[in-house]
Formats: C-alpha cells, structure tokens, sequence
C-alpha cells in the first residue's frame, strides 16, 4: 500500500480535520514528504465529488462545493426520519402525563 492510499484512509475515517504534523508522524515522513504526498492526493479528487481541503495546519476531506445541494438535500432527509433519544423520552412523558395544559 503507498502513502497516498494510506493517507486517503486516514483523512476518510478521521471525518474531522487532522494536523499534519500528526499525518507526518503516522507516514514516518517529514512536513515537506507528507505535503508532497498531499498535492498527489489533491490531484487525484481534482475532478470527483471529494476535495482534500487545507485549512492553516489541517487537513480534510469533503465533499465538492458544487455537489453541496445534493448533500443538503440527502441530510435534510436522512435528519427527518430520526428522533433523538431525549426527543423520545420528552414525547413519551407528554403522552404518559396527558392532558397538557399551558
């Protein structure tokens, strides 16, 4: 496996922003190596939904700016279906303690 699959899988299971610093040591390669190793990275999603993003020492992947509709839309679907656990146990003391009253 190669430095760039490596890195890939490390930016796709983190989800959050990683340090580069912390990149470089998992590579075992100096801030110049894993920067190199990042421009190849960024070159290979140049034309694809995922974007490799620099933000100050970070880095991250996300998804392509111009995709962004359709990500709001699948999200705002997915969040609809879902109650959180308190939403839950809010709703079912509501209906235990029926009638409310204001």
């Amino acid at each position: 496996m190669n430095q760039v699959q490596i890195l890939e899988a490390i930016l796709f299971a983190a989800g959050d922003a990683v340090e580069i610093e912390n990149l470089s040591k998992v590579l075992k390669l100096n801030r110049e190596e894993t920067m190199d190793v990042l421009d190849e990275l960024m070159a290979k999603y140049e034309d694809s939904g995922i974007r490799i993003k620099l933000i100050k020492d970070m880095v991250q992947m996300t998804s392509n700016p111009e995709c962004y509709d359709y990500v709001k839309e699948l999200i705002t679907i997915e969040n609809e279906k879902k109650l959180t656990t308190a939403a839950i146990e809010v709703l079912s003391i509501i209906a235990y303690k029926q009638p409310v009253t204001k």
